[in-house]
């Protein structure tokens, strides 16, 4: 993102915390009274906050209070990792007390896909076990570029907590994207995180077909969390468009 990106949305993560501290946050437009069942889990609706919004957990409560159906926090890592990541079980400690459905997005700070990164992942899973609904296990960062995804998601799979749900994140950007998505899919994950746009995220559900699917990345107003539906996304996100303030309230053309 670069250092004035990171500037402007630390700036952004501070508004919002400071109008979710004097409950002057908007709440997200009404898309539909009906729950969504994914991942052996019931959400009272459509709609939830993607990492990156809420790092740390502190923003969690309000938020779901807010109404959102669920907030996935982090990217949290097993150890505190300069400047906006406290560790793992100092996130445990902020969602202690929160009510409402819970995702912890886990990455590591090592590099690549190796046994020392597989390692800080599951340790970041084992340490939020008791305070996460469902975990998504974050190969959309940079750093988890390069051979051996197959076995790393296989090895997360394989060791993650038992009896919750686990996801992966990944980016259409990427060229392994339908790789990493079939591969974990292959593994018995529990469904996807996918960052892609209306088009692309339709292309990945006809792929995927049956497999719950989590859309992010661009959704602006209401009629982009209605198009990413229509395309088959279960659920969808909300990243930057709620820390510039709140989704556009706009009818599907």
């Amino acid at each position: 993102m670069g250092l004035i990106g990171d500037i402007v949305s630390e700036a952004r993560r501070a508004l919002l915390t400071a109008r979710l501290a004097l409950s002057r946050i908007a709440p997200p437009p009404p898309l539909t009274d009906d729950r969504v069942d994914a991942f052996g889990l019931s959400f009272p609706g459509p709609l939830g906050v993607a990492a990156g919004v809420d790092r740390d957990g502190r923003l969690a409560g309000r938020l779901l209070s807010a109404g959102f159906s669920f907030v996935e926090v982090g990217t949290v890592t097993s150890e505190r990792w300069f400047p906006h990541n406290p560790g793992a079980a100092a996130v445990a400690g902020n969602l202690a007390k929160r009510r409402g459905i819970v995702a912890v997005n886990v990455g590591a700070r090592r590099p690549g896909l190796g046994e020392d990164a597989a390692a800080e992942c599951l340790a970041a899973m084992r340490t939020t076990a008791d305070v996460a609904d469902f975990f998504v296990l974050n190969m959309s960062s940079p750093r988890r570029r390069g051979d051996g995804f197959r076995q790393f998601l296989q090895h997360a799979r394989n060791a993650a907590p038992v009896g919750k749900p686990l996801l992966v994140k990944t980016c259409a950007a990427d060229p392994r994207c339908g790789e990493i998505l079939s591969a974990a899919r292959a593994a018995g994950y529990d469904g996807a995180v996918a960052v892609a746009d209306t088009p692309t995220l339709a292309a990945v559900a006809r792929d995927h077909s049956g497999w719950p699917l989590i859309s992010v990345g661009g959704v602006a107003s209401t009629a982009d969390v209605n198009a990413r539906r229509a395309a088959g996304a279960r659920l969808v996100q909300v990243c930057g468009a709620l820390l510039r303030g709140g989704l556009r309230r706009e009818k599907a053309t």
